[in-house]
């Protein structure tokens, strides 16, 4: 994925647990097992909001399987943070976590109160296993997680030790956000089970050996954190509460000591409450080993349709590593929306207090694009092919743009415009090889709308926002995008006859190529602390002030950029596509002065990857070096190219 703005913003993780304790060596009658039902419905309705969990996930997995339509996320404290149901764009719980109590009645977050690791159970699936251990050395919790294949279900197989062995108690607390609105929500106790449910979905949630006790509250009111937190006791256990911000807690028969070490539990997701404990139930029935070992086979045949590891990855960890990244990929695949891959199953920032929310388990075509790339490099072409069907056959808006982003169902969620976003997903169906009349009619669209934009007097290349969604004006990036496409555009145009468009196409990506000669030290970024950030906004100056970022930080002085990264520079194409287009100082017809065309060599901003179009003839990149004197900002050049490609489309006209 596409880095969107550096470092990660820790949110503040509200309390999230409930945890009873009883007397833990001998406990009485009025504590035994099942033995206190809730006592009505929770007070304090409608509770307090949480925002979601900080996005530095330390795993994330759902079976290859389509049946099961489910996903998880791994926090490096532990438990678990956001469930996904019944699409990768719709939060359905914001955690499962664990809460320990010792004998002197002394509760604790597992998260707070031991050093946890997370690894793979399996370097060729994505199943984890999660070891928590207490930092005094009183208990040590290991959890491993894998989804049903059969149905949408969470498993996670817990095995609680105690160290010093005395007895301890361990509970489970569950906070359900389905449908992306944890506000709504309603749950009570059924059986021995928890569930909860919206007018959309419902969950259900499992114990096996069966809870001893549960309760249903609302967060920050009734959750029973104070109430454990005083006396290690939940006295106050509550059978129902909703709509509202829920919490709700199991007390496990778990101790840490021999027979009371082990623990199976599956959170069940359907329409109906009765639909997710049946999934529930059934997942449960058929036992965390057995599904497992399906979970990790459904990884293992699809790794086995990928290309081999490349020989330069010379480590185990390195090899590791790659095979991992090829199975999160395709795991960042909706299942009912195919080729729509989200950007990441998190919510960063500001974002993980939205309700309901939505950045960045979003679809933005630039990371679909770098998505599909790599699809493409590990040998999956199916998926890559799927996610150009989802950009075109989805997500491209009647005007042949693209918006921001948008949901898994292809809904524009941000509404602004980024070139480059436009440009991108006409050179993926160029490296797919897809030049048939259906795609033309996408790609056509699409690179019409580049060659016409524009707005409030600046037309393309400048751009309303660059890729990293702060500032409009001249990108590097958004350049050689645009570029590219338009190339990428023109050999599609030929395939299909249209040698016409093919010549306008390539007419405006050499035209936009030549005013970004000399292009090295010509864009100022802001400087921020110890980042470079892109902010090309027409008429900076070195010097000069100005507000970036989401929070209105201030960038100190600008100084101008230096390359601008993997975008620059390609051995370009425009330019080897020369000898289908007139000579120098040749004009075109129709064309004044100027349209005069200039062939001298110079640097063409494009992907690098453009270097091998046509690769039997494939030259040597050119390096761009410095116009020679004082810089100037390139921006007055770059507005000069588009209004000639406009004349120049006029002149055709």
């Amino acid at each position: 994925m596409t880095g969107r703005r550096g470092t990660t913003r820790r949110l503040r993780v509200a309390a999230l647990a409930v945890l009873p304790a009883l007397a833990l060596l001998t406990p009485g009658p009025a504590r035994a097992a099942g033995s206190a039902p809730g006592r009505g419905p929770a007070p304090g309705r409608p509770g307090t909001a949480a925002p979601y969990l900080p996005s530095d996930k330390a795993g994330f997995g759902t079976a290859h399987s389509l049946r099961s339509t489910v996903w998880y996320t791994l926090q490096p404290g532990g438990g678990t943070g956001e469930l996904y149901y019944p699409d990768l764009g719709t939060p359905a719980a914001r955690s499962l976590s664990f809460v320990v109590v010792d004998r002197a009645g002394t509760a604790v977050r597992v998260a707070d109160a031991a050093t946890s690791s997370t690894v793979l159970t399996d370097g060729r699936s994505l199943g984890y296993r999660q070891t928590d251990t207490d930092r005094h050395g009183g208990w040590r919790l290991v959890s491993s997680y894998v989804t049903d294949p059969q149905r949408s279900t969470v498993m996670v197989d817990v095995r609680f030790t105690s160290l010093d062995h005395r007895p301890y108690r361990l509970y489970v607390v569950y906070e359900p956000a389905l449908s992306n609105t944890p506000s709504d929500d309603s749950g009570r106790t059924a059986g021995t089970a928890l569930v909860a449910s919206d007018a959309h979905a419902a969950s259900a949630l499992l114990g096996h050996p069966a809870f001893t006790a549960t309760s249903t509250g609302y967060r920050g009111t009734s959750d029973s954190w104070a109430d454990l937190a005083a006396d290690g006791r939940m006295d106050r256990r509550y059978s129902s509460a909703g709509p509202g911000n829920l919490v709700q807690t199991g007390r496990t028969a778990l101790t840490g000591l021999p027979h009371h070490q082990q623990l199976s539990l599956v959170v069940g997701f359907a329409t109906s409450a009765d639909a997710a404990l049946r999934a529930a139930r059934a997942s449960q029935a058929a036992g965390f080993d057995r599904t497992a070992r399906a979970y990790a086979a459904g990884w293992h045949a699809y790794l086995d349709t990928l290309g081999p590891v490349p020989a330069s990855l010379g480590t185990e960890q390195q090899r590791r590593e790659y095979r991992v990244s090829e199975l999160v990929l395709a795991a960042s695949e909706d299942k009912l929306h195919r080729g729509a891959y989200v950007a990441s199953p998190s919510m960063p920032w500001a974002w993980g207090a939205e309700n309901p929310s939505g950045p960045y388990h979003l679809v933005w075509s630039r990371d679909l694009y770098q998505i599909a790339t790599a699809l493409i490099a590990d040998g999956d072409w199916a998926g890559a092919n799927r996610a150009l069907d989802f950009l075109f056959g989805t997500q491209q808006k009647p005007d042949g743009s693209f918006p921001q982003n948008s949901t898994v169902a292809g809904a524009p969620f941000w509404t602004g415009l980024q070139l480059d976003e436009v440009a991108l997903p006409i050179v993926l169906a160029y490296q797919l090889r897809r030049f048939d009349a259906a795609t033309w009619t996408h790609v056509q669209r699409a690179a019409d709308f580049l060659i016409g934009f524009t707005q409030d007097g600046n037309a393309a290349p400048w751009s309303p926002q660059d890729r990293w969604e702060n500032q409009s004006g001249y990108s590097p990036a958004t350049i050689a995008s645009e570029i590219a496409g338009l190339v990428c555009a023109a050999v599609i145009a030929r395939a299909n006859g249209d040698t016409a468009s093919a010549t306008r196409y390539l007419h405006t990506a050499d035209a936009l190529a030549g005013a970004s000669e000399g292009l090295d030290g010509h864009f100022y970024g802001a400087v921020l602390g110890k980042a470079l950030l892109p902010a090309f906004d027409q008429g900076r100056q070195a010097g000069s002030r100005y507000h970036v970022l989401d929070r209105g930080q201030r960038a100190e002085r600008c100084r101008p950029a230096q390359r601008g990264g993997p975008e620059l520079p390609g051995a370009g194409p425009a330019r080897r596509a020369a000898r289908r287009r007139p000579r120098r100082g040749q004009q075109r017809p129709g064309g004044g002065p100027a349209a005069v065309l200039r062939h001298r060599p110079r640097p063409v901003l494009a992907p690098s990857f453009l270097r091998r179009l046509r690769r039997d003839r494939n030259r040597r990149p050119v390096d761009p070096g410095r116009a020679g004197g004082q810089l100037r900002h390139p921006g007055p050049r770059l507005a000069a190219a588009g209004r000639r490609a406009g004349r120049v489309r006029a002149g055709r006209r």
